[in-house]
C-alpha cells in the first residue's frame, strides 16, 4: 500500500509524491502524459535502501499512468495491490 499525495499536473506532466505504508517515508514520481515511458523518480530511503526492484516507486508510476489514461482521476489517493 502507498498514499499519493500532492498530485499535480503541469506542462503535460503528472506530479506526485508517494508515502510507502506507515514508514513515514517520501519519494516522489513524474509521468509524460505525452509519452507514458518517460517518467522522473525519486526513490524513498527504503526503497533504495531495500528494495533494488523499486516495488513502491513502480506501483506509485502506475497510478499515474492510470491517471494520464483516464481510468483514475487526477487527486491524492491510496494504491493497493497483493
Amino acid at each position: 500500500m502507498l498514499e499519493l499525495k500532492n498530485v499535480t499536473k503541469k506542462d503535460n506532466w503528472i506530479y506526485a509524491d508517494y508515502y510507502p505504508e506507515d514508514w513515514g517515508e517520501r519519494g516522489s514520481v513524474a509521468l509524460n502524459c505525452l509519452d507514458l515511458d518517460d517518467y522522473r523518480v525519486h526513490l524513498s530511503p527504503r526503497d533504495e535502501k531495500e528494495y533494488k526492484t523499486y516495488p513502491y516507486a513502480v506501483e506509485a508510476l502506475n497510478g499515474l499512468r492510470d491517471m494520464a489514461e483516464g481510468e483514475r482521476d487526477l487527486e491524492d489517493c491510496v494504491i493497493m495491490w497483493y
